[in-house]
């Protein structure tokens, strides 16, 4: 069908990752960083690791954490690089497992009730407190519903409401 599926821990490696392009990271550390850290950490998905830190200009990993007297581990390579707050934002959008990998995201940050959690609906983007799928109230807007009648039906508040049909119309309008 030509759709790529990956799983949530792919889906949270290229949200990070997509931030480090946004701020000029090429391909090549972006690649060379991932690799060195599922090397040195034995993880499969280190950039869905929520424990990355900015400090000194480097990508860092609390590595003192589980290896006591070991130090931090610099994930990307000695040139001197600043950590984009962007991407410290962006992994602050995920909910940790107990084992800090990433869990859930709030795709347009914690202020805006919209989750993507594997565990529910397949993985669509969800009301949290409802598992009222995006694409159910997007479905009633276009169909002619008003935001208000949306909102009384289901017992949400009008601004989540309006906050779902823009996120809806921003995913259409990526996806063509």
């Amino acid at each position: 069908s030509g759709v790529a599926l990956v799983n949530f821990l792919q889906l949270a490696e290229i949200v990070v990752a997509s931030k480090f392009r946004r701020n000029r990271l090429s391909y090549d550390r972006i690649r060379s960083a991932r690799e060195y850290a599922m090397e040195k950490l034995g993880i499969d998905y280190p950039f869905a690791k929520l424990d990355l830190e900015a400090i000194g200009g480097h990508i860092i990993h609390q590595w003192e954490q589980e290896h006591p007297g070991t130090g931090l581990l610099v994930l990307d390579s000695p040139e001197q690089r600043v950590f984009p707050n962007i991407v410290k934002r962006t992994i602050q959008d995920f909910d940790p497992d107990d084992n800090k990998f990433a869990l859930r995201w709030f795709p347009l940050g914690r202020t805006v009730p919209i989750v993507i959690d594997p565990l529910y609906e397949s993985g669509m983007p969800t009301i949290p407190e409802r598992r009222i799928t995006i694409h159910s109230i997007y479905s009633r807007f276009k169909a002619g519903y008003d935001p208000d009648f949306i909102a009384d039906d289901l017992q949400l508040q009008q601004a989540d409401v309006l906050n779902v049909i823009r996120y809806a119309q921003l995913i259409r309008r990526c996806n063509g």
